[in-house]
């Protein structure tokens, strides 16, 4: 049996140092198709502006944004591909 270190035992053994990470209160715009990805882009960088967020806590919404878009993106490729198989002639 093969034991994986995880970061979290790493760091009870201390071999890495904890994660200290505040708790982020953003307000960002709902986000339900691609449409919504801009205002929400953009809410974050006023905020950013504003000093309400961090670059770093920024970078990592947008990152949750990317991870976002990605799945818009897969849902549709889905959608679209179920409907033209539904279409096709039979073989």
């Amino acid at each position: 049996m093969m034991e994986i270190a995880t970061p979290t035992g790493l760091a009870g053994r201390g071999i890495l140092a904890p994660r200290r990470e505040r708790a982020v209160r953003f307000q960002m715009p709902p986000i339900e198709t691609a449409a919504d990805i801009a205002p929400a882009m953009g809410a974050i960088t006023a905020a950013v502006a504003a000093g309400d967020l961090t670059p770093g806590e920024a970078g990592a919404l947008a990152q949750i944004i990317d991870t976002f878009i990605r799945a818009i993106d897969i849902s549709d490729f889905d959608r679209r591909l179920q409907v033209l198989e539904a279409h096709a002639p039979a073989s």
